[in-house]
């Protein structure tokens, strides 16, 4: 998850603290770590046009269930039966990935882009180029997306999932420049130039990537991506920023989140699920109200295989671990 949430969590006053392993918001550093603008910066991305491409990108309105905490366990039933499957692309193998194809799925491929996680095997390289931690996120921090090295890491991450038949990428926290991030004079002008490196070494193997929140910066990159990953719009009113994607013939992923469950997170204790109060009446048929037709969908923070569709059906996906 991401600062953008954090942000509208903290505004909401719905949430204590935590978060799952694989979603991003921010924190303090005593610490802030510099960089040469001049040593770090490759050289700038051009804009990759997706209109003339054949590979596939996800359609508005279809349906998706996002796996963040575990590998889904494709041996049995697999539930919900939506159109897209968004997990960690780093935690599945190719053989979970065509077990989810061969049973009609499109799976998209979950990885931080702009963060450096403690255990994540590819990290020890480019650990010196991290600025401040993530609130409430100890073993997170920022990394400089400028720096080349950093970018050799993320485009070896992509040839992997390239590799296990990833069908379109979600990069999270491409939006430092939005948050306390400890990096040298970070700007917005910095993450648009990385979504676009991203979008294009993406394309280098056929696969798309999404905008993960970041709603200042769409005007300047939605032609550089195949759909948006939005939290929480709707519970910071702010679904409308998004709809230039699907005014653009592109689908909105969006995640609204509850407060921990019965099971709750593994991350938070922030007592009983609370109903998720959209805000807006009106949209599709089976789509839901606050979300202008977005493909949306409750989850708990922790996301794992539990989820809630707007008609207030729930359902889990079974897990490995």
């Amino acid at each position: 998850m991401h600062k953008t949430l954090f942000i509208a969590l903290t505004l909401g006053a719905i949430f204590s603290a935590a978060k799952p392993a694989h979603n991003k918001p921010p924190c303090s550093k005593t610490k802030s770590e510099t960089h040469s603008s001049t040593s770090t910066s490759p050289p700038s991305s051009s804009t990759n046009s997706l209109a003339t491409d054949s590979f596939w990108k996800p359609s508005v309105g279809q349906s998706w269930q996002i796996v963040l905490s575990g590998v889904v366990n494709t041996k049995v039933d697999l539930v919900p039966n939506v159109d897209i499957f968004d997990i960690d692309g780093q935690s599945h193998s190719q053989q979970d990935i065509a077990a989810l194809h061969s049973k009609g799925k499109k799976v998209i491929c979950y990885f931080s882009a702009g963060t450096v996680e403690e255990g994540r095997p590819d990290v020890g390289s480019i650990e010196q180029y991290t600025g401040k931690v993530l609130p409430a996120w100890p073993k997170e921090k920022w990394v400089d997306v400028r720096v080349q090295a950093v970018r050799d890491v993320m485009a070896n991450r992509i040839a992997d999932f390239a590799t296990k038949g990833c069908d379109a990428l979600d990069p999270d926290n491409v939006d430092a420049y939005n948050n306390d991030n400890g990096l040298n004079n970070f700007q917005k002008d910095d993450s648009i130039d990385y979504i676009k490196w991203l979008s294009t070494e993406a394309a280098k193997h056929n696969i798309h990537i999404g905008l993960k929140n970041a709603g200042e910066i769409i005007p300047s990159v939605i032609d550089s991506v195949a759909f948006s990953v939005n939290e929480e719009c709707n519970q910071i009113n702010e679904c409308q920023v998004w709809e230039a994607f699907p005014n653009a013939g592109k689908p909105v992923f969006n995640v609204e989140y509850i407060d921990g469950g019965d099971n709750g997170s593994s991350r938070r204790d922030v007592g009983p699920v609370r109903r998720v109060d959209w805000k807006r009446d009106g949209g599709p048929v089976g789509q839901c109200p606050g979300t202008n037709g977005f493909s949306s969908v409750v989850k708990k923070l922790s996301l794992d295989g539990w989820v809630r569709f707007c008609d207030e059906t729930e359902e889990t996906t079974a897990l490995v671990n």
